[in-house]
């Protein structure tokens, strides 16, 4: 078989795979995502089990569903929130952005870091992470648009473009996992409320 077929279909394949990494979770893992969410809300959530299950099974059980592992007590205020399911999906995706604050043992509210405690630091992170990954985005796929260069270097080229595809698809998919995230957790700050002991707390 003639070398330069093997390296370009070597080259475009590995290129595909970079590019399957790096693509958003929303679209790789919808379908699993929608099962989890299902067969939670089927096994937890009818005739609020979530409420009389020991902390241990709560947690442990969310976790074989979800496959996040969170404290009993953060599920059960997310469980008094109006969308159950889909913050703590959120928090569970976000919660490196977040904070707890809790009171005699249970959730009281759930809040962004410091770091982003102000819409000016939210869209300063924002850019800190989307510029550099527009561009390893566009790095790798360099070894694709430029497939026929890289073949003409021979074995140097080869190197090179793995070194490109491995380097920039990893920080590519980071990235994209990180900003993934931020907006996840910004969704739980702006959907949560305050759980219902604090704000009767509150009143009285």
């Amino acid at each position: 078989m003639d070398y330069h077929l093997i390296v370009g279909v070597t080259g475009l394949a590995m290129s595909f795979l970079a590019s399957y990494k790096v693509m958003p979770r929303p679209f790789t893992k919808r379908k699993e995502k929608l099962r989890s969410d299902y067969e939670f809300a089927e096994k937890i959530m009818t005739d609020n089990r979530w409420r009389e299950n020991h902390d241990y099974l709560l947690e442990r059980g969310y976790w074989g569903l979800s496959g996040t592992l969170l404290d009993a007590s953060i599920i059960r205020f997310f469980m008094l929130q109006k969308y159950p399911v889909k913050q703590l999906t959120d928090y569970g995706n976000g919660q490196r952005f977040l904070d707890v604050e809790m009171k005699k043992g249970s959730v009281v509210s759930v809040k962004f870091k410091k770091l982003l405690d102000s819409p000016r630091k939210f869209m300063v992170i924002k850019l800190a992470l989307a510029i550099p990954y527009f561009f390893c985005a566009m790095m790798t796929f360099v070894p694709v648009v430029f497939l026929s260069k890289f073949i003409e270097m021979g074995g140097a080229g080869i190197s090179l473009s793995v070194s490109i595809l491995s380097i920039f698809g990893t920080l590519t998919y980071f990235l994209v996992e990180t900003i993934w995230a931020l907006h996840s957790a910004k969704r739980v700050v702006e959907k949560v409320v305050s759980s219902p002991s604090s704000q009767s707390d509150n009143d009285s």
